[in-house]
């Protein structure tokens, strides 16, 4: 192993890739269930120690394989899913979860609503009116982008001020502040 890289973190398992590669074509994956379940399991309890209801979400987009996919749900993660297909995906594997699209049109919202496994967080508050005329889900949330970021490229703005992604807290406290004026209780979500 290279040095200056923790075992602990990066395992190379030399000996089952050499006796991979002579039983299969190059190039592949090989993974590791027992590590991964290790990893899904540590990630999860660090969380849950402080936080006994946490659900770790997956980036479907990360890995679409359904094998690893069944491993990590079966491990207490959910879906995070920003597409139809990654929703379609979460879907056949009976997974929960989260849909967060970029520019969704109405015809995803109609798509993943109908699905039934995933809650609706919402990249960008325009998009409320879209869903109040499909029919508001009893549940929605919001991806919150709190206006500060640290280091990155300068072309690609995943944090702070000028990112694409989430709702500014400032914008995301309006509706709130607005249904507030008219509804009997402010629970976090807007019914």
């Amino acid at each position: 192993m290279k040095k200056g890289v923790n075992p602990d973190v990066v395992r190379f398992p030399a000996e089952a890739v050499r006796q991979s590669v002579k039983r299969f074509p190059t190039p592949f994956f090989l993974y590791d269930e027992r590590r991964l379940r290790e990893n899904c399991r540590r990630f999860r309890e660090a969380f849950r120690q402080y936080f006994p209801s946490f659900q770790p979400l997956f980036a479907v987009k990360a890995n679409t394989n359904p094998d690893l996919l069944r491993i990590i749900f079966s491990e207490g993660f959910g879906a995070d899913a920003s597409s139809e297909p990654e929703a379609w995906i979460a879907a056949q594997l009976k997974a929960g979860g989260m849909y967060t699209g970029n520019y969704t049109t109405p015809g995803e919202f109609r798509y993943v609503m109908r699905l039934g496994n995933l809650l609706i967080n919402l990249d960008d508050i325009s998009m409320l009116p879209t869903l109040k005329q499909l029919g508001m889900p009893e549940f929605i949330s919001f991806r919150v982008n709190p206006g500060i970021s640290q280091g990155g490229m300068r072309s690609l703005f995943l944090a702070g001020p000028d990112a694409k992604y989430g709702v500014p807290a400032g914008q995301l406290l309006k509706p709130i502040v607005r249904r507030a004026l008219w509804a009997p209780a402010v629970s976090g979500c807007m019914p």
